[in-house]
């Protein structure tokens, strides 16, 4: 049952326990690059104009 797994613990779950780094590594880019639109979205959207 992996329906409660977290990105976060999939990353560490696939690098390690499974021995695949290159896959885990490149998951964790993506996941490091979609966050990284949300809040330049976020402080965008949510910036004060002085």
């Amino acid at each position: 049952m992996n329906s409660t797994l977290t990105i976060v613990y999939y990353i560490y779950q696939t690098g390690s326990r499974f021995r695949n780094v290159g896959y885990a590594s490149s998951i964790a880019l993506v996941f490091t690059l979609v966050m990284a639109c949300i809040i330049i979205m976020q402080r965008r959207l949510l910036r004060e104009d002085d």
